[in-house]
């Protein structure tokens, strides 16, 4: 019996690659490039053409080499479409709602960027008074153009808009709990000790039209009668928020409550991570993103929605006009009653629907979840990627 040869011995196409080995390569190789092909054939889901690709084997001094060229991913690149293959880049919604949402915010607070370093103006007290008991009262005016800024206040807050006043008017009742007031870059602060402490303030103010309103970490009822005139920050711990007509607003529920405010003429940025509700009236461009299980409820949107949905939240819109873009994650739900698209893209990757009972031109539709796409109208030309058992409808 003659011995086996050494490795060193045996035949080589090249230094370093055993010719035993290319067939390995070459079984592996048709092996990949089959199913890559052919895909899994009990998956009656799998689009043939979603997943054409390309393999290629190179041998040198190296060794073999595999590699799978994604055509998709190629063509997609050559015509400036996402990366990946897919009709919409979920990335890039998601990063345009946060934009947007911090463009809101930075609206109410634009007035008091122009007025920095400025000499700020003084509290004038009309009444200042502390009773047997240790309830506080106070009443004053104070020259405030840039805003009236809320924070950490808990109780009641009624606001009304004046169209002949020049100065902001307050009194604040509350018992045993002090409030800090100043005025800073133009803006009149009233900071409270928080929720924590009981009971709660009632604080009562009356703001020229034009006024910006920011109010951080409230608990409690707070009420603007009139149209402000101005942009609107908000952000509600717990509690209750009714506003009349805003130029602008960013909402924020940190807990739960409602936030209810009519007509935006502008942007309107939504933020909610726990369970609360806000329902707007007309709104100019609306962006929304939904962490927790929240609801947003809109009359109509006349500039287009942006949504970002990793939570199982819900949004409700009777009418809309302009763009629509919604990266949706979660198993949150988007409906929209009716309206003309100039654009529609729309990603679902989880078990969320999108349902939009008007028309949109040329659609683009990613669908890799077990979620639902329906779209009762479409001009142009759509375009889908759908993989899984999620549905997709996009009817003429």
């Amino acid at each position: 019996m003659h011995p086996h040869p050494p490795l060193s011995s045996r035949p080589r196409l090249k230094p370093g690659i055993p010719i035993g080995g290319i067939a390995a390569v070459l079984v592996l190789a048709t092996t990949v490039g089959w199913s890559l092909v052919a895909g899994n054939p009990a998956d009656k889901n799998l689009d043939l053409e979603k997943l054409e690709k390309k393999l290629s084997l190179s041998i040198d001094s190296d060794g073999i080499t595999a590699r799978v060229n994604d055509r998709v991913r190629e063509r997609m690149a050559e015509r400036g479409q996402p990366a990946d293959g897919r009709a919409v880049d979920m990335a890039a919604i998601s990063r345009s709602v946060a934009d947007r949402i911090e463009a809101a915010a930075k609206a109410a607070t634009a007035k008091a960027e122009t007025m920095r370093n400025r000499r700020s103006g003084d509290i004038r007290y009309l009444d200042r008074a502390t009773a047997s008991d240790g309830t506080n009262r106070l009443s004053a005016t104070a020259d405030a153009p840039a805003g009236v800024r809320l924070a950490g206040v808990m109780g009641s807050v009624r606001i009304k808009v004046v169209d002949d006043s020049q100065e902001v008017l307050f009194s604040l009742e509350n018992s045993r709990k002090r409030y800090n007031l100043s005025i800073d870059d133009g803006v009149l602060w009233i900071t409270g000790p928080g929720p924590q402490n009981e009971p709660s303030v009632t604080l009562d103010i009356a703001v020229p039209r034009g006024t910006p309103l920011l109010v951080n970490n409230f608990t409690g009822d707070l009420t603007v009668t009139g149209d402000l005139g101005a942009p609107a920050r908000l952000e509600l711990a717990n509690g209750e928020m009714k506003l009349d007509s805003l130029e602008s607003v960013r909402v924020r529920i940190t807990q739960s409550g409602t936030v209810s405010v009519g007509n935006v003429k502008g942007l309107a940025g939504v933020q909610l991570s726990g369970d609360g509700q806000v329902r707007l009236g007309h709104v100019g461009t609306a962006a929304v993103e939904l962490k927790g299980n929240g609801s947003v409820q809109m009359t109509s949107v006349g500039e287009g929605l942006s949504v970002s949905m990793p939570g199982p939240g819900d949004i409700r819109l009777d009418m809309l006009a302009g763009d629509l873009s919604a990266a949706i994650t979660g198993p949150g739900t988007l409906t929209i009653g009716g309206g003309q698209a100039d654009s529609m893209a729309v990603g679902v990757t989880g078990p969320g629907t999108v349902d939009f009972n008007g028309k949109a031109k040329d659609p683009r539709v990613l669908m890799t979840g077990p979620g639902r796409v329906t779209l009762a109208g479409h001009d142009g030309s759509p375009r889908v990627f759908h993989v899984g058992p999620g549905k997709v409808e996009l009817a003429r």
